[in-house]
């Protein structure tokens, strides 16, 4: 075991490196803090901390390892207490919240901490490594919670919206408007932003794609593929690409998940209804579309969805209507002829059937 003789050694450390240090007791209490961020960051220190500390509670010998955020520490087990060192930013944590604290690669960080634990001990003692203990979720949960994050960046939430409806069709109209290219290109414009926004888009998306209830364990192999591609880029331009791609590719899957779900009689009616939502649609030019008798159709839309067909064709013109509301300036006369109602009063009647408000009192709220 370690013994602390000398505090100036880590005096030294500390005022070297600017890396905090925090000395805790057996009962996880913080005995001693270097460390000069305000109450904010204390606060996050110590909640931070007894991650590592809980984690590595058992640990014999000094660890290097992430925390859930993404942030790196050195965990230092001394003779009666406990010795922590970090946290650093090493580029997986674009969410960090300790100002002042100079960025380290891993390699960097290992050969300070080894130094560190050198000096304390008088000797080299092995330095036990767990990078691999930081997954690509916890990467986008801590990038999608950061609050700065969030609050600095336009989302961009009619792209995100088509993420979680599957709406491949909706997406390409907005790609292609090149509102969206406008938008990278206004906030990609460094290559340290620009990474950190590319994350942040993942996260963004990764969640969207969740809303549509396909589980954090399938989407998984989306995310660290993109995760992935991203320690590739070695440009503005590939980091924009990337971001268009994700977005294409999450769609894609949230399509495909739904369309799983259903029968390919099922997949085909409602095929048909999104591609028709513009015009009036009957349940004769469903059911001759399908193949199959308007009883049929019926009974196996109620059976497999859980919802009539007409109830359907409602929700899906209404939800198609408040994207209108919500990411256009087109009047709700406007709205209400293009989406197929021979008037504006049945549409305001059917909008509120789905949603309890009138269009214009959606708007307004929105």
């Amino acid at each position: 075991m370690i013994r602390l003789d000398d505090d100036k050694i880590i005096e030294v450390f500390y005022d070297s490196w600017k890396i905090p240090v925090g000395i805790f007791d057996k009962k996880k209490e913080l005995v001693k803090l270097l460390f000069q961020g305000g109450q904010r960051q204390t606060k996050f220190y110590i909640e931070d901390s007894h991650y590592i500390l809980d984690k590595e509670k058992k640990a014999a010998h000094p660890v290097m390892r992430y925390d859930y955020k993404g942030s790196c520490w050195c965990m230092i087990p001394l003779d009666e207490e406990t010795l922590l060192y970090g946290p650093v930013q090493t580029g997986r944590n674009p969410s960090f919240p300790y100002a002042g604290i100079p960025e380290h690669t891993w390699n960097g960080f290992r050969e300070i901490s080894r130094c560190l634990i050198s000096l304390l001990a008088g000797m080299e003692i092995p330095l036990e490594e767990k990078e691999e203990s930081y997954t690509a979720e916890h990467t986008s949960q801590a990038i999608y919670n950061s609050e700065w994050i969030r609050a600095e960046l336009n989302s961009f939430d009619e792209i995100y919206e088509c993420v979680s409806q599957g709406d491949l069709h909706q997406l390409h109209i907005l790609m292609e408007s090149g509102a969206f290219s406008e938008y990278l290109d206004r906030i990609m414009f460094n290559m340290t932003d620009t990474k950190t926004i590319f994350q942040f888009n993942l996260a963004k998306t990764y969640h969207s794609a969740q809303t549509a209830s396909i589980s954090a364990q399938d989407l998984m192999p989306l995310v660290t593929l993109y995760l992935n591609e991203a320690a590739k880029y070695r440009s503005i331009a590939a980091y924009k690409a990337g971001t268009q791609r994700m977005l294409y590719d999450f769609t894609r899957y949230v399509s495909q998940i739904r369309d799983e779900r259903h029968s390919s009689l099922i997949n085909k009616a409602q095929l048909y209804i999104k591609e028709n939502l513009y015009k009036q649609i009957s349940l004769d030019e469903i059911a001759a579309h399908c193949m199959v008798s308007i009883s049929t159709l019926q009974h196996r839309f109620k059976a497999e969805t859980g919802i009539s067909i007409s109830d359907r064709i409602r929700a899906k013109k209404v939800e198609k209507a408040c994207f209108l509301l919500k990411y256009t300036n087109i009047p709700c006369g406007d709205i209400a002829f293009r989406m197929g109602y021979g008037s504006q009063s049945f549409f305001i009647q059917q909008f509120k059937k789905v949603t309890g408000l009138t269009p214009a009192a959606y708007r307004d709220q929105r």
